[in-house]
């Protein structure tokens, strides 16, 4: 037998296996309909959907698929959580609407599951804009970036300074003032103000410990470049107490291991870039 509700095919049977009606309780109510018994708004919302509101759920459907296979061939659903119960939503909603297509769905019905799917689309589209942004990289948080050139430079640069604070400290005499000079200079720390002022506001943390540790030599720095020149021909290494040296050499230290952390963080993404595994989107 047939089902009047939903259409199913089945065996003889007092209900329907799939949608549970009562075929007699049915009837009962299909007869009070037909003598006008059943008030007009029960009928209404009791009525299966016509063929635009298919249309709708097919287009509906098709929507919601496409949102998950653009999430899924970007990427974006696998790189968070957020995105990839977006994906899940997506994917299933779409799916569930045609493959539920053929179904004899009453209005109310088709109402509920409707108001529940717009509902929950509007929260992903308030929760995560980025993921829907056909403008910028998709959930750009989660995408790994090649760090700029600004990043390498003032890392060179860093080194630069590492060195010639070393040299300036080391120095025990010095032959004339032209050399004297040349090593006072390279105490310089505005040049780094600068450059640090250029790398883009994202990608500052990833430089920041460097420059902190150098900015932090600057007042003592800046004291030994006054008395620097009163002390001539004697270099720094003669008149510079020991236990300023120490500490000196010590941020020195924890400078370059400093470095040489963010080298190797800088190698490991681009190989990583180079070899596919991550995604090399610049910034806006």
């Amino acid at each position: 037998m047939i089902c009047p509700n939903c259409g199913s095919e089945q065996p003889e049977s007092f209900e329907c296996v799939k949608c549970g009606i009562i075929f007699a309780k049915y009837e009962e109510h299909q007869a009070r309909i037909r003598d006008g018994l059943v008030p007009e708004e029960d009928i209404g919302w009791s009525r299966n959907i016509g063929p635009t509101a298919r249309i709708g759920r097919i287009v509906a459907g098709v929507a919601a698929l496409v949102l998950a296979v653009i999430m899924f061939l970007n990427g974006t659903a696998a790189r968070a959580f957020g995105p990839f119960i977006a994906f899940v939503f997506f994917a299933g909603a779409g799916l569930y609407f045609l493959i539920s297509l053929r179904e004899k769905m009453p209005v109310w019905r088709f109402a509920v599951e409707a108001a529940a799917v717009a509902s929950v689309s509007v929260v992903l589209f308030m929760s995560l804009p980025d993921v829907f942004s056909l403008g910028r990289p998709m959930y750009k948080s989660t995408v790994a970036v090649r760090p700029p050139s600004e990043v390498r430079i003032m890392l060179s640069s860093s080194r630069d300074r590492v060195l010639a604070i070393r040299q300036f400290m080391n120095a025990k005499a010095l032959p004339n003032t032209e050399e004297a000079v040349a090593l006072s200079k390279g105490l310089d720390v505005d040049r780094l103000d600068d450059l640090f002022q250029t790398i883009p506001t994202v990608d500052r943390d990833i430089m920041h410990p460097v420059y902190a540790r150098l900015a932090a030599l600057r007042p003592l720095l800046g004291t030994l470049q006054k008395r620097f020149p009163t002390e001539l021909p004697k270099g720094p290494a003669s008149w510079v107490p020991a236990a300023i040296a120490d500490a000196v050499f010590t941020q020195l230290e924890m400078v370059e291991a400093d470095i040489q952390v963010l080298e190797r963080t800088l190698a490991a993404r681009e190989e990583a870039i180079r070899t596919g595994a991550l995604s090399n989107i610049p910034p806006d």
